[in-house]
C-alpha cells in the first residue's frame, strides 16, 4: 500500500486527470435563438485574441420579424447586413463560454407594411449576454439575449405617392 502512494505521488497530475483542451482561436459561431426569437440569421468568424477577448465580424439576414418582434398578417421584411464585435469571456476561455458582447452592425433593410412600401440602410448598436458551446474543432453555437438599437433611413411608397 505504501508503494501505491508513492507511486501515485510521482505521477504527473496531467496523467491522472483528463487536460481540458483549449479552445481553437478561430472558429464559425451562429446563433440559433436569433432566428427563432427575432427572425435574423447570422454567420460570424471570430478570433481569440487573448484567453479573455475575441472579436468576430459577419453578415446577417433578417427575413422575417420571429416571435418576439410585433407585426400586422401583411407586414413583410427584409434586411441584410454586417456586424463586427467583441466578445468578452468572463472564465477567459475564449472563444467558449460565458460571454458579455457591444457589437456595432450596418443594414439595408426592405419593409412592407399594408400598401406602403420602403427601403433604407443604417446602422445599430447591440449588447449581448449569452454562452458560447464549441460543437466541433472550428464550429460554435452561441445563445445570447440583449438588446438592439437599428436606425434606418428609408424612403417609402404607398400606390403613387411617395
Amino acid at each position: 500500500m505504501p508503494s501505491l502512494l508513492v507511486v501515485a505521488a510521482l505521477t504527473p497530475a496531467s496523467t491522472c486527470f483528463a487536460e481540458r483542451r483549449r479552445a481553437p482561436p478561430n472558429v464559425v459561431t451562429t446563433n440559433p435563438l436569433a432566428t427563432v426569437l427575432a427572425g435574423t440569421a447570422n454567420v460570424e468568424y471570430e478570433r481569440a485574441i487573448t484567453p479573455v477577448v475575441s472579436l468576430f465580424v459577419g453578415p446577417q439576414v433578417q427575413f422575417g420579424y420571429g416571435v418576439l418582434l410585433r407585426s400586422g398578417a401583411d407586414d413583410k421584411i427584409f434586411g441584410l447586413g454586417l456586424s463586427a464585435g467583441a466578445r468578452f469571456y468572463v472564465f477567459g476561455d475564449a472563444p467558449r463560454g460565458f460571454f458579455l458582447s457591444p457589437q456595432l452592425e450596418v443594414a439595408y433593410v426592405t419593409l412592407r407594411r399594408g400598401s406602403a412600401e420602403g427601403s433604407g440602410a443604417g446602422f445599430g448598436i447591440a449588447a449581448l449576454i449569452g454562452y458560447q458551446w464549441l460543437v466541433a474543432d472550428h464550429f460554435a453555437i452561441s445563445l445570447g439575449i440583449g438588446g438592439r438599437y437599428l436606425a434606418v433611413t428609408a424612403n417609402a411608397s404607398s400606390g403613387g405617392s411617395s
